[in-house]
C-alpha cells in the first residue's frame, strides 16, 4: 500500500507537470504558422500520452500472446500512435479539420480503417492456421482499445473552439481527476466496507461497496472542482487575483462552469462507472491470461495499463458529454 501511495503521488505530480508545461507553451505560442498552431493545440500532452499508450500496447500484446494469440505487434503500435496523434495534427492544421467538429473525426475513421486494412494484409501474408481469424481479431481489438478510445483524450486537449489555447489541457486534467478520484474511492471504501463481491470471477478484490464508493468519490471530486473553479473565477473577475492567475482560473474552469449541478453529478457518475468498467475489462484479460498485473513497470501498481485502464474507457464518454451533448467545450 505504501508503494501504491508513493508511486501514485509521483504519477499525479507528473501529470500536473505535463499539463502545466503544455498550457505554458500554448500561452507563449504566437498566432501564425503551422508549428505555432500545433503548440497551441498541444505539445507535451499529445506526445507524452502517445508514448504512454505505446507502452500500454506492448503490455496488452504480451497478455494476448499469453492467451495464445499472435497479434501484429509492430503494426498495432504504429496504428495506435497514428490514432493518438491524429486529433492533435488535425487541430494544428496538418491533417485538416478541427478535431471536435464532426468533420474532424473523419481522420479517426481513416486511421481506424487503415489500421484494419493493414492488419488484414499482415495476417493474410502469414500461413493459414486455426487461430488466424482470432489473431486478426486480437490485432484489431488492440487498435480500437488502445488507439481509438484513448485518442479522445487528445481530442479534449486539442479543442480550440473556446478561443483559449490551453482550456483543453485543464479540461482533460479535470476529467482525469474525476477518474482517479473514482479509483481512490473504490479502493478505500471497498477495503473498509466491502463484503459482497462485484465480479468475483473476474476481479475478486472488487466489491459492490467499492463500486458505489468510487461513484461517490467521483461525484464529490466533480462537484468540488466545479465549485472551486467558479469561486476562483469570480475572485479573478473582481480583481483580487493577479491577471495571470485570473486568466488561469477562468480557463481552468471554463468547461465545468458551463454545467449546472445536476450535470456535474451525472458527469461524475458517468466517469466512475465507465472507468470501473474499463478496469474490469482489463481484469478480464489478465484473469484469462492468468497474470495479476500487465507488467511490473510501476512498483506497487503493476503496469502502465493497470494505471490507465479506467481512463481509456472514460475519456470517449467525457468527450461526448462535454462537446456533443452539453456543448460546453
Amino acid at each position: 500500500m505504501l508503494n501504491r501511495i508513493i508511486y501514485g503521488s509521483v504519477a499525479v505530480l507528473a501529470l500536473l507537470t505535463a499539463v502545466a508545461s503544455d498550457a505554458a507553451l500554448a500561452y507563449k505560442a504566437d498566432e501564425h504558422g503551422v508549428l505555432t498552431a500545433l503548440v497551441r493545440a498541444g505539445s507535451v500532452i499529445p506526445i507524452l500520452f502517445t508514448l504512454v499508450t505505446a507502452v500500454g500496447v506492448v503490455e496488452f500484446l504480451r497478455l494476448l500472446r499469453l492467451l495464445g494469440h499472435r497479434p501484429a505487434g509492430g503494426w498495432s503500435i504504429l496504428a495506435c500512435a497514428m490514432l493518438m496523434l491524429s486529433p492533435w495534427l488535425c487541430a494544428g492544421g496538418v491533417l485538416g479539420d478541427h478535431p471536435v467538429d464532426v468533420e474532424g473525426l473523419h481522420w479517426q475513421v481513416v486511421w481506424l480503417g487503415a489500421g484494419f486494412l493493414g492488419a488484414v494484409v499482415i495476417h493474410l501474408r502469414r500461413a493459414v492456421t486455426p487461430t488466424a481469424v482470432a489473431d486478426l481479431a486480437a490485432t484489431v481489438l488492440t487498435i480500437i482499445y488502445l488507439g481509438l478510445l484513448p485518442s479522445f483524450a487528445i481530442q479534449i486537449r486539442s479543442d480550440v473552439n473556446s478561443g483559449y489555447p490551453a482550456v483543453g489541457a485543464w479540461t482533460l486534467l479535470i476529467v482525469l481527476a474525476t477518474v482517479f478520484a473514482s479509483d481512490i474511492g473504490a479502493l478505500y471504501v471497498g477495503k473498509a466496507l466491502g463484503r459482497r463481491r462485484l465480479a468475483p470471477s473476474i476481479s475478486p478484490g472488487k466489491s459492490v461497496a467499492g463500486f458505489f464508493g468510487g461513484i461517490g468519490a467521483s461525484v464529490l471530486a466533480g462537484v468540488l472542482i466545479w465549485w472551486l473553479t467558479a469561486v476562483a473565477s469570480s475572485e479573478g473577475e473582481v480583481g483580487t487575483m493577479s491577471e495571470r492567475l485570473a486568466r488561469l482560473a477562468h480557463e481552468a474552469g471554463l468547461a465545468f462552469r458551463g454545467l449546472d449541478l445536476s450535470q456535474v453529478i451525472v458527469f461524475g457518475i458517468a466517469m466512475s462507472v465507465s472507468s470501473q468498467m474499463g478496469d474490469l475489462f482489463e481484469s478480464l484479460v489478465k484473469r484469462s491470461a492468468q497474470v495479476k498485473d500487465s507488467s511490473k513497470l510501476v512498483p506497487g501498481m503493476g503496469g502502465v495499463l493497470d494505471v490507465v485502464d479506467g481512463a481509456v474507457f472514460a475519456v470517449p464518454l467525457a468527450w461526448f458529454l462535454l462537446t456533443r451533448l452539453w456543448h460546453v467545450v
